[in-house]
């Protein structure tokens, strides 16, 4: 049997949360460990190339001719099917007919197109901006490194500027409750 006795679940050492674990086929399992422990993880701009790729692959299947052009064709075959039709000729009715619907058939297939490279440009829009806000979060960030180097700093200020030793470390203790405090949560006043 596939995996014999490797630990799962919570005797995993990869195990996470659990949440899907118990859900997965252990071969999407292990493609999920691997995709969490991928550090480019949260960029999308190998998404954004794939969505270009595939882009790229859609628009030579727009047929070039213009939407009037099928229009005069599908005149043309009425009038070919009609003559066909008065002279009872079935073979040439039928022709005509085959021929409107190959030509119906090619208009459906570039509209499906169409809105197949509308909604690829829509994802690659929406990647993109998801790309631009998780860049602009990463440059706005601050590493724990520099906030304890700030935080140090400050505290260098506070020496020097406050002389009373006790002001000194009421003020020390209520900067570490800030550090502390874990994210997405308010201080309590």
């Amino acid at each position: 049997m596939h995996g014999g006795k490797t630990p799962k679940g919570v005797d995993s050492p990869h195990f996470k949360t659990g949440r899907y674990s118990k859900y997965m086929p252990s071969g999407l399992l292990e493609i999920h460990e691997e995709m969490t422990n991928d550090p480019q993880l949260m960029s999308l701009r190998e998404n954004i190339a794939l969505t270009d790729t595939l882009l790229a692959n859609l628009l030579p299947r727009l047929d070039t001719g213009e939407s009037g052009k099928a229009w005069e064709m599908v005149k043309k075959l009425t009038k070919t099917a009609k003559h066909a039709y008065h002279a009872e000729n079935l073979a040439n009715m039928m022709q005509a007919f085959d021929d409107m619907e190959d030509l119906a058939n090619q208009r459906i297939l570039h509209y499906e197109t169409e809105k197949e490279v509308r909604q690829t440009l829509d994802t690659r829009r929406k990647l993109v901006e998801a790309e631009n806000r998780i860049t602009l979060q990463q440059e706005n960030a601050i590493s724990i490194e520099q906030l304890m180097l700030f935080v140090s700093q400050v505290l260098g200020v506070i020496q020097v500027v406050v002389t009373e030793e006790k002001q000194r470390h009421a003020i020390a203790i209520e900067l570490q409750k800030l550090i502390s405090i874990p994210s997405g949560h308010q201080p309590p006043d």
